[in-house]
């Protein structure tokens, strides 16, 4: 695996660090509500999840405080929840239904599985951190080496109401975002085909108005 720039190894570690501490891992939800909000990222969730049948094994990294557990035992599969936050882990096994669940402390970056260990990857709100494209496509490359189907990927779409307040909020302070990142569907897309990854489907939790889209990549 080649060795990404300096920047993107700090954008990386940052983000890293930021959810390996107890405070910040106290407060992510460990399932959905019945906001509106989640209302619309679950079905549009549900959605792209048809790409994966059921009795699948799949990996969901980063797995954060377990928030898409309970979604994706109730689809049938056979689940592994890896993240690189010991302490999102614990929070994710804690809240975890009985349903034999493994949980593992993995980077996305160097996972440390084996090729092709997975039917199906889900990687749900990470890729908004990751602003350099080397990042992102080594993200995508290391999926794509320990999965044999589809691999469905978050982002930030830069067409989106989110993401035009978001540059007029930075544009008006004169400062670039480091977080919460958007970029076009296109560019997304293109880093898949860098390493080998065709994107399938793409689908907008609140179409034009929310900047989460999910992607599938294969």
């Amino acid at each position: 695996m080649h060795n990404p720039s300096s920047v993107a190894v700090d954008s990386h570690e940052q983000t890293r660090r930021r959810f390996d501490q107890q405070l910040i891992a106290s407060k992510y939800p460990a399932e959905f509500t019945n906001s509106r909000k989640d209302r619309r990222e679950r079905r549009a969730l549900l959605k792209v999840l048809e790409a994966i049948g059921p009795g699948a094994n799949v990996l969901d990294l980063p797995c954060g405080s377990g928030r898409l557990t309970s979604l994706l035992v109730a689809r049938g599969y056979r689940l592994t929840a890896a993240d690189s936050s010991a302490r999102m882990v614990e929070r994710a096994r804690a809240a975890a239904p009985r349903a034999g669940v493994r949980f593992d402390v993995r980077d996305v970056l160097d996972s440390g599985y084996p090729d092709r260990s997975f039917d199906a990857v889900v990687c749900h709100r990470l890729f908004h951190h990751f602003g350099e494209p080397p990042l992102r496509q080594q993200a995508l490359r290391e999926l794509a080496r320990i999965c044999r189907g589809p691999i469905i990927a978050s982002f930030f779409n830069s067409f989106s109401l989110d993401a035009l307040r978001s540059r007029l909020k930075h544009a008006l302070r004169g400062t670039r975002p480091t977080d919460r990142i958007p970029i076009p569907l296109e560019t997304f897309a293109s880093d898949g085909l860098q390493v080998g990854l065709r994107l399938e489907r793409a689908v907008a939790v609140r179409w034009g108005i929310s900047a989460l889209w999910l992607a599938v990549f294969r």
